[in-house]
């Protein structure tokens, strides 16, 4: 989960939102839509605050369940085993998905906002809303799409990016990681 201050832009001719038909993998997980959220609320609790320049304090928090390359250093193995325990469901289903880098859940509390950021992977990420979609939305490249539950929001994470909770509840959504198909 660790992000950069926005220093650059990626090649404009690189769109900001991708096709889901891009990642047919996702499709199937639409189905377990009611495990993804029934495991997540219960695992909320356990849900670690992210502490840095990009939200306010207790504001945005992440349960990291397989990290991606760049939080490897960040987030010790213990942790990520732990929360693995803690959606063994969702863990099971996802470690099946082919092509998935990595995994997270992450929780955004209502007024919250993500500040805008980049990473240097080159993944994609797709946001699956779990709950909290009204009234949230990301901002990619300047451009916006609002969150529905239950819907997928695929972006390009290299791009800058920023997230805000305008709604009346937690907006908790799961983060899939892809390598990135609209660049190769």
């Amino acid at each position: 989960m660790a992000g950069h201050r926005v220093q650059r832009r990626v090649d404009s001719d690189t769109p900001p939102f991708q096709s889901i038909s891009l990642y047919p993998e996702l499709y199937r997980l639409y189905r377990h839509f009611g495990t993804f959220l029934e495991e997540a609320l219960a695992a909320k609790p356990s849900i670690h605050y992210i502490d840095d320049w990009r939200a306010r304090p207790d504001t945005w928090g992440v349960l990291a369940l397989r990290p991606e390359p760049e939080d490897l250093g960040v987030i010790p193995e213990s942790i990520c085993s732990a929360n693995r325990t803690l959606m063994p469901r969702t863990t099971e289903i996802l470690d099946a998905v082919p092509n998935l880098q990595a995994f997270a859940v992450s929780l955004l509390v209502p007024g919250g906002h993500i500040r805008l950021h980049t990473h240097e992977n080159h993944f994609v990420t797709a946001v699956l809303c779990l709950q909290g979609g009204e009234g949230s939305h990301i901002s990619v490249s300047g451009k916006r799409r609002d969150f529905l539950d239950g819907e997928v929001i695929v972006f390009d994470y290299r791009q800058a990016h920023e997230i805000s909770n305008d709604g009346d509840q937690d907006r908790i959504a799961m983060l899939l990681l892809f390598e990135n198909r609209e660049t190769f």
